[in-house]
């Protein structure tokens, strides 16, 4: 950002210059106004994926005010970027684009919070040997969540006192976050969120035949008796 401001180089193409906060030197300017086509009306589309989409976001907060029309296409973004208010600011220019189960978008300080308490209670619960766990996993196996966790009114009192000491650990640990550290557990991706899975598309079936069209197709001259006996049909369900 600070480069681009140096050198001007986006005032003289969308502004022609006429930003009166622009850096640039006026001998700077008029050689550039000389060698750049006028791009007024253009709209700045502002474009990245992962870490660059966080940035490009970031970019299109700062120069929407700058500038006519500011677009951004933020591919798979941080999920904890930015507040929810400067989020929902941005609705209208930026649009983040979620492939399926991408874990960037979803990754925030809130969601591994929440992956390290799941994990810990996983831990808990879990009923068979981690050794045998993995090697079946490895082997081709298909855990069900019944055959591997038990029910959590199935725990040992030692287990579920375990839990509540690691539960009270956490919440007191948090309660000394500081101001930062809240506000960045609230921060979600930026703009509005385009969640897109692929899917296959399977061909419809075609309808099966019914008799009279079936007698119809076989044999060509018993079409006008299979048109016949329909229109009977159709008429007579209509009188009834």
């Amino acid at each position: 950002r600070d480069d681009l401001a140096k050198l001007g180089l986006l005032d003289q193409l969308l502004l022609l210059g006429q930003n009166p906060g622009s850096s640039s030197s006026s001998k700077g300017r008029q050689q550039w106004q000389q060698e750049i086509p006028d791009c007024r009306g253009w709209t700045l589309v502002l474009t990245g994926h992962s870490l660059g989409a966080g940035v490009a976001a970031l970019l299109a907060l700062h120069y929407r005010s700058i500038y006519p029309v500011v677009r951004c296409w933020c591919f798979s973004p941080p999920g904890g970027l930015m507040s929810p208010a400067a989020a929902a600011s941005l609705k209208d220019i930026c649009y983040s684009l979620i492939s399926a189960k991408d874990m960037i978008p979803r990754m925030s300080l809130w969601t591994i919070e929440r992956l390290r308490d799941e994990m810990m209670l996983c831990a808990i619960r879990c009923k068979v040997p981690k050794l045998k766990l993995l090697l079946y996993a490895a082997f081709g196996h298909v855990w069900e969540e019944h055959e591997v966790l038990r029910p959590l009114e199935e725990l040992t009192p030692a287990q579920a006192q375990h839990y509540r000491r690691y539960r009270k650990a956490v919440n007191e640990e948090r309660s000394l976050d500081p101001l930062r550290v809240r506000i960045a557990r609230e921060f979600v991706p930026p703009g509005e969120c385009i969640w897109l899975e692929r899917y296959k598309v399977t061909r419809p079936r075609l309808r099966p035949l019914v008799p009279a069209a079936a007698a119809a197709a076989a044999e060509p001259g018993a079409a006008a008796a299979a048109a016949a006996s329909g229109a009977v049909q159709r008429g007579s369900g209509s009188w009834g």
